[in-house]
């Protein structure tokens, strides 16, 4: 029991060290009432290689810009995007995440999977697409974190 409590304390103690924050317990995206098929979906972290990833602004309805990155593993094409309504700048924000990962190997993403789109199938691997709302990013460098943002772009400027 003793050697349980020890371990268990010790998680704790080194948790911090890793850089991820302990992850909430309610969901991060849920379906609306009046959904056929209610749906919850909650925060993950996820780790790729650099070379792994693409930052890219994805159009949305005809001409919003969404920040994006694409990350390509052996499960297919991960799109993890931030969502329209959080209306952040997208160049702005590619520049702020490259700084993040500049120099590094890896970058990690806490994101919620949204089921209820369909992204198709990767022509070249076959492989399902899919899409996820970032909520965090974590590299050697620090945290990027989408609370940090407000919704009006003079905030969003006033930060940098």
């Amino acid at each position: 029991m003793k050697k349980l409590i020890l371990i268990f304390s010790m998680l704790i103690i080194l948790t911090p060290s890793f850089g991820f924050e302990l992850l909430e317990s309610r969901p991060s995206i849920v379906s609306t009432n009046k959904h056929e098929n209610p749906w919850e979906s909650y925060d993950q972290w996820q780790c790729f290689s650099l070379n792994q990833i693409t930052f890219e602004c994805a159009t949305y309805d005809r001409d919003t810009l969404v920040p994006s990155i694409k990350a390509k593993n052996d499960k297919g094409i991960i799109f993890f995007d931030v969502h329209v309504e959080d209306e952040l700048h997208c160049e702005d924000t590619l520049i702020q995440w490259r700084d993040l990962v500049h120099g590094g190997s890896k970058i990690c993403l806490l994101a919620a999977y949204m089921p209820d789109v369909d992204m198709g199938v990767d022509e070249a691997t076959k492989k399902p697409n899919s899409l996820w709302y970032i909520d965090q990013i974590k590299s050697r460098n620090g945290y990027w974190k989408l609370k940090d943002f407000s919704n009006d772009e003079e905030s969003f400027n006033n930060i940098h």
